[in-house]
């Protein structure tokens, strides 16, 4: 669960900003979020999600992540949230295949 803001009162439906500084670990040695918008095209059907994650030489290594060959290891949390449609910066939740494609889109 990422606590959100949303600018509008509870019950309008409008911008949800998540505050993934409070779920990624180790701020004492990085406390910049990192964070990107990534498109993964299913079927002809483009799916949007905002991945936030902190990557640094000092953070523990991630085990969640597939080892590949040829390719430094991971270092720290990744963070994989739906993108709302009409706002980039804005998240929703997660539908039934969401899952499958966020763990898609990090292994890549």
């Amino acid at each position: 669960m990422v606590p959100t803001r949303c600018v509008f009162p509870a019950r309008e439906v409008g911008p949800r900003f998540p505050f993934v500084e409070s779920i990624l670990a180790e701020a004492t040695i990085q406390p910049y979020v990192h964070d990107c918008v990534v498109n993964v095209t299913e079927a002809g059907r483009t799916h949007r999600f905002r991945v936030f994650f902190k990557r640094h030489c000092r953070l523990r290594l991630n085990r969640s992540l597939p080892a590949r060959r040829g390719r430094v290891a991971f270092r720290g949390d990744i963070l994989v949230m739906r993108a709302a449609a009409l706002h980039t910066h804005s998240v929703v939740n997660m539908r039934e295949r969401d899952t499958l494609l966020s763990d898609y889109l990090v292994s890549r």
